[in-house]
Formats: structure tokens, sequence, C-alpha cells
């Protein structure tokens, strides 16, 4: 899969729901049947997740019914999802996290100008 080429479709609601599908391809690095798989095992898994999941029909000819969520859903999926991707954003969370511990991070995400922390 080429990651460069991957759109990810979102609805036009406010705020808008993501396609899960869409973000699977991109972290797991393979194809839809292998995204899909391993939303499904996600679910199985952590049932919990299948609350932040809906359906959605996006316009256009030849849509079908797909998986989306919100951006909570969106980051439990990412988190939970196999891939060198979701390693990655696991991470960049778990820094954040430390940042925010040590003060270094205000709430809403703005780091501080001293940001060195290890």
């Amino acid at each position: 899969v080429d990651r460069d080429t991957i759109q990810i479709r979102k609805t036009e609601e406010t705020p808008p729901r993501i396609s899960v599908i869409d973000v699977a391809i991109l972290v797991t690095g393979y194809g839809a049947d292998y995204a899909s798989q391993a939303i499904r095992n996600v679910c199985d898994k952590y049932p919990e997740i299948r609350e932040h999941i809906a359906d959605f029909k996006f316009k256009g000819k030849g849509q079908k019914n797909t998986k989306v969520a919100g951006v909570k859903g969106i980051v439990e999926i990412l988190v939970l999802l196999p891939g060198k991707q979701a390693a990655r954003v696991r991470r960049q969370a778990a820094e954040l996290l430390v940042r925010y511990l040590l003060g270094r991070v205000s709430k809403n995400g703005m780091q501080h100008a001293s940001a060195s922390y290890m």
C-alpha cells in the first residue's frame, strides 16, 4: 500500500467522523482485507470499541456503508492496531504524557519553551 496515496474519508459533520478502514489501511500498511480483519480482531478483543463505531455511507457512486468513528474512537483503535505506525503513535502519546506530567506541556497540548525532559 502506498501511504502517500491513501485518502482518509471523513464525514461533513462537525466534528467529523473518520473512516475506520481508511485509518487501518494507513496504519497497518496493508490493503483493505487485512485492515478489515485487523479491525475485527480489535473489536473482538476489546468489544467496548464498538460503541465508538457506526455505519455511514459516503457520497459517490458505488459507495457502501463503511465503519466510521469520531476522534476518540479513532485514537483508541489506532493504538490497538498492529503495525509500525501504530507503535509510533503509542510512543508519541507516551512522550506527550511524560511532558504533561512533568509540567512541560499545558492542558491544551502546547509545549513550553523548555521541552527537554529526559
